[in-house]
């Protein structure tokens, strides 16, 4: 029995010295600038590159290492840019599916010069509709986290933009807030001078319960001058310079395990070209023996940069209405003190 003991404790650490997995390494960020710049082609102009840290959510994970490329819109279109890694180790999801390869695809619109945006800052990712107008600088994170390697970046999908298209139909879009829904009446909203109202709406749920009606309010803006400021938005009964405790903009900040206490805008003229991160992404896992699994990823966008002119969709908040009462609630638009926010910090 002894010998026997003595076998097992000499056998142990050798099998556990087995199942170690392979280090997870850093991937080569050097041949990203030429790889990149090739798969652009002619569509846009590849302006330069660095790496560095922020805060994003790759696939339910924590993401902090990018390596950032700046490149400049040539033409209008819609444009899909992709790029594929290969997990290193491959590790098994659920100890039953090998992951052979992960796509990270980016979905972009570009519009002719003067085309003005419509911005969901209550969004992880702040995102605009159309991204960006033709003259603009976007930023692409591309994903450099342990683990991962042999990226290959695919050459740029390029189609004309066409009003009604794939992914493009902004007058559909502005026409839908523009005009007032018979069902949602126009709220109450206090909106500061930084802003133009266009529409206003309290939007309920027709699935009343035991504790009343749930409404939200709503309002769609225009940017009316150019500055800096925080934009937030809370309910009138909300502590003023604080977003609303029941805006879709926090609860979309606690689900993503972060904060998003306001967005930062900073507004330029008109006709002057802004910087736009592509802080929304696509993340495609493809497994050995067939099958992949799609979630969406996304950066911390930090500021924001707009054109007066540029729209707005903002929500104020929700909150219940008691059996045979009237909604009282109004909403509150602030313009706060300007706090910049880098989209990333260089390392």
């Amino acid at each position: 029995m002894r010998r026997f003991v003595a076998l097992l404790l000499f056998a142990t650490p050798a099998a556990a010295a087995e199942r170690v997995p392979a280090p997870r390494l850093l991937p080569d960020e050097s041949g990203f600038p030429a790889a990149l710049k090739a798969a652009l082609g002619d569509h846009f102009e590849y302006l330069g590159g660095e790496p560095g840290s922020t805060r994003g959510v790759v696939a339910n994970e924590n993401a902090r290492r990018f390596w950032f490329a700046r490149v400049r819109a040539k033409r209008s279109g819609v444009y899909t840019l992709s790029y594929t890694v290969h997990p290193t180790p491959p590790l098994r999801v659920l100890d039953t599916r090998r992951p052979e390869k992960v796509d990270y695809v980016f979905h972009i619109v570009i519009a002719e010069p003067g085309t003005r945006r419509i911005f969901h800052p209550h969004e992880p990712g702040r995102t605009s509709y159309p991204t960006a107008t033709v003259g603009d600088t976007l930023v692409v994170p591309v994903h450099s986290d342990f683990g991962r390697t042999n990226y290959r970046f695919a050459p740029v999908e390029w189609e004309p933009l066409q009003v009604g298209g794939r992914g493009y139909d902004w007058e559909t879009e502005d026409r839908t807030y523009r005009v007032q829904v018979e069902d949602w009446p126009a709220a109450r909203v206090t909106v500061p001078a930084a802003f133009d109202t266009v529409t206003t709406w309290r939007a309920f749920d027709a699935r009343d319960d035991a504790e009343g009606q749930l409404s939200s309010i709503g309002a769609y803006l225009s940017i009316a001058a150019p500055g800096s400021f925080n934009l937030a938005a809370r309910l009138s009964d909300e502590s003023s310079g604080v977003p609303g405790r029941m805006s879709l903009a926090a609860r979309m900040a606690s689900q993503a395990g972060g904060s998003l206490p306001s967005c930062p805008f900073r507004v330029v003229p008109r006709d002057k070209p802004v910087t736009v991160l592509l802080a929304d992404f696509r993340h495609n896992t493809h497994f050995d023996g067939g099958g992949s699994d799609g979630m969406p990823g996304w950066v911390e966008p930090g500021t924001v940069e707009a054109r007066v002119g540029e729209m707005v969709v903002i929500d104020c908040g929700f909150f219940r209405t008691p059996p045979g009462s009237v909604p009282d609630r109004s909403g509150v638009v602030e313009a706060l003190p300007f706090r910049d926010v880098r989209s990333y910090e260089p390392r």
